[in-house]
């Protein structure tokens, strides 16, 4: 994750768990960075899969992080291809493309502001080019005889443009919600790319939204006093394993709150216990717990954030379990009802799977990053003495 000193919009890519992920800084940005919202966003990230074709996963780093995953990344990435494809392979904009008679520029217009608006929209810019497609057609009917073959290649340049893009996975998904498109109109993407948002003070990410084609079985809390979270069990369409969907105080905090949070963890990381404190674990979270109260109050005082008795405790203890705990592992262990939580490779691209007494295997909503995986791995031997086989139970 980069690192608070990088520059706004800096990247860097980094090999986790068998996945090339590219972050890219948005911490200082005026707006919380989507791909969904923001042309600039979608052009600034269109840009970067184009100079690493190997990423199969995006992070935008800011307060909170907004992780696109491999299908999501995966849709941009082959649009991102196609632009570079049409530039330097087709060389779309070359005069051997456009012809050298009068017509070069505005065919050079029409096509640049094509390739802007793939970048930016690409939705716009295949409605775009259908566009330019019929009015280069019916130009054809009103061009000179002399230069009719060259505007005919031109409409076939356009045409197999278009067919190029026309089978890339984005519009293809984007097809059944165009009707009534305007240009502009954004709201199409936040259909098709929905990050999840991962608490900057942990790596594990935590699919938030209910899935919209999901019926709700079975709802309950989980937890007490101020660190109480919400079940939901549902059922997909055309699974046969329910999903075990978790909501942790975790998720749902202040802005200000993450601020806290993330402040305390980077003082905290820096004071991990020994492995001779872990044989006492009850001990060693209850001074890390008194610690990190302290250090909350210091940090409010000083950034001015107003922090109620009860708030206190509840981000106190999400730190100590975010920090030298089991993260969200031990909100699962709260719910008395799983028999079984089950971790299995490849780590950052499988979700946690649970025994519920009441539904049986569920797969849940939590995918554990390889770096947690390997702390917690490391805490279990301290905490045991044992050496740990790769396949994790709990």
């Amino acid at each position: 994750m980069p690192e608070r000193e990088e520059k706004l919009y800096s990247q860097q890519v980094r090999r986790e768990g068998g996945e090339d992920v590219l972050y890219i800084n948005y911490l200082g940005a005026p707006y919380v960075p989507s791909l969904a919202d923001y042309p600039e966003v979608m052009a600034r990230t269109m840009d970067a899969l184009a100079e690493n074709p190997s990423v199969s996963r995006l992070i935008f780093v800011q307060q909170k992080n907004y992780n696109y995953d491999f299908k999501e990344t995966a849709v941009l990435q082959e649009i991102s291809q196609l632009y570079n494809y049409l530039l330097k392979q087709e060389k779309i904009l070359s005069q051997e493309k456009l012809g050298n008679s009068q017509y070069f520029t505005q065919r050079y217009n029409e096509i640049f502001s094509f390739l802007l608006l793939l970048r930016q929209d690409p939705v716009a810019a295949y409605l775009e080019l259908k566009k330019i497609i019929i009015e280069s057609k019916i130009l054809l009917d009103r061009t000179e005889f002399s230069y009719q073959a060259e505007q005919k290649n031109y409409i076939y340049l356009l045409e197999r443009t278009l067919s190029l893009l026309e089978k890339t996975k984005l519009i293809q998904l984007a097809l059944p919600y165009m009707e009534g498109y305007r240009k502009g109109d954004r709201e199409i993407y936040n259909r098709l790319l929905k990050p999840d948002v991962i608490p900057n003070f942990t790596f594990t990410r935590l699919i938030y939204d209910l899935p919209e084609d999901a019926e709700i079985i079975d709802q309950y809390e989980i937890g007490e006093d101020y660190d109480t979270s919400v079940v939901t069990i549902l059922k997909r369409k055309d699974e046969s394993k329910l999903t075990y969907h978790l909501n942790p105080p975790e998720n749902s905090l202040d802005e200000d709150y993450n601020v806290l949070l993330n402040l305390a963890r980077g003082v905290l990381i820096e004071h991990q216990p020994k492995a001779e404190e872990f044989t006492d674990v009850e001990r060693i979270r209850q001074v890390f717990f008194n610690i990190s109260k302290d250090l909350l109050q210091d940090l409010s005082q000083t950034k001015r954030i107003k922090l109620d008795y009860s708030d206190l405790n509840k981000l106190a203890t999400i730190l100590v379990r975010q920090t030298i705990g089991f993260g969200l592992v031990e909100v699962l262990l709260q719910d008395k009802k799983l028999q079984d939580i089950v971790l299995n490779a490849p780590i950052p691209m499988t979700n946690i799977f649970v025994r519920h007494q009441d539904y049986d295997e569920c797969s849940t909503n939590i995918l554990p990053s390889q770096a947690d995986i390997d702390s917690w791995a490391a805490k279990f031997r301290m905490i045991s003495g044992r050496p740990l086989d790769e396949a994790i139970l709990f």
